[in-house]
């Protein structure tokens, strides 16, 4: 979501690296790259390119969060259930389709570092075990049976009426420090909150919620369509030329 582009940030939050751990830049792109990652076996794996082979070992370092069958769950809160419907989202908590951890990471380890150049050949292109699949915010909400009006647009509240949204007007105005006590929450948003921190938007901050995840709460819990393909899109142009491991691999 264009909007939604800061969206993603919350998806995955870079943490510093870990103690003993160097960070340098290399000379392609000034990349960030930690040079004490071991390097492992690559047997079976599916590379397209020699630069995808180097970015395997950093690439197996991310942890992946993938998305439950959680609608059960839910079932005694239908209201909840409809937001989602709604959001274009209920495919991501009902008859969730099998996990396959290492074809998830061959899909990030071959994003070209020109994936979202829209003067290459490849342009949103991506290649996988020797099959070429083309990834783009419009296809993605095809496959989710989102259908979006052509000036869609996200509009976006007032700190204060974000506030007052979620958590039923016990909170004046959003933190200024960004991060809004979970506990404040409305029990519609904290529901929200608990299925969108396991299935959408992994975050390690369990105990807050950031203003863009509140944005991105604030349209499902006020019935407003969601962009989540280009919400998806987003997520995965961040491991586009990146070797960095704290990156979160998360997919609706």
């Amino acid at each position: 979501m264009s909007t939604p582009a800061h969206m993603a940030s919350s998806s995955g939050f870079r943490r510093p690296p870990t103690k003993g751990q160097q960070v340098v830049s290399t000379k392609a792109g000034r990349r960030k790259v930690p040079p004490n990652v071991s390097s492992l076996p690559i047997d079976g794996v599916s590379f397209h390119s020699k630069e995808g082979a180097h970015k395997w070992k950093y690439v197996v370092k991310q942890r992946i969060t993938d998305e439950a069958n959680i609608a059960d769950q839910y079932n005694f809160f239908p209201a909840i259930l409809g937001l989602i419907r709604n959001a274009g989202l209920i495919r991501t908590v009902f008859e969730v389709g099998p996990f396959y951890p290492r074809l998830m990471r061959e899909l990030i380890m071959n994003l070209p570092s020109d994936f979202n150049d829209p003067s290459v050949d490849e342009y949103q292109k991506v290649h996988i075990r020797g099959v070429c699949f083309n990834v783009s915010r419009e296809l993605l909400n095809s496959y989710l049976d989102i259908t979006l009006p052509a000036d869609y647009e996200a509009s976006y509240p007032t700190p204060e009426r974000l506030a007052e949204e979620l958590t039923g007007g016990t909170v004046p105005v959003w933190p200024v420090d960004g991060q809004l006590p979970v506990a404040s929450l409305t029990v519609k948003y904290s529901i929200l909150h608990r299925i969108g921190i396991s299935n959408w938007i992994p975050s390690t901050h369990a105990s807050t919620i950031s203003t863009s995840l509140g944005h991105f709460f604030y349209l499902m819990g006020t019935g407003v369509k969601v962009n989540v393909g280009e919400f998806i899109f987003n997520h995965l142009l961040r491991h586009v030329d990146t070797f960095a491991i704290h990156i979160l691999i998360c997919f609706l």
